[in-house]
């Protein structure tokens, strides 16, 4: 039977581990947001560059696609 000081290690390492999975996700999950909001800053940008080409065929253009 395991005594009162391996199951307290047992658990700090468990509570260790378990604090490094979580701040690994909280990790990931922030460089995945800056990935997607870059993707659509550029998608946003094309789509302006699109629209901005037309200018001179005014607002019914605009409409037209919405």
């Amino acid at each position: 039977m395991q005594d009162k000081k391996e199951i307290d290690a047992l658990e700090k390492d468990y509570l260790n581990d378990l604090n490094k999975i979580k701040e690994t996700i909280r990790t990931n999950q922030n460089k995945a947001m800056v990935v997607v909001n870059s993707a659509m800053i550029m998608t946003y940008y094309e789509i302006g560059t699109i629209i901005n080409k037309r200018k001179a065929w005014g607002n019914k253009y605009i409409q037209k696609i919405i």
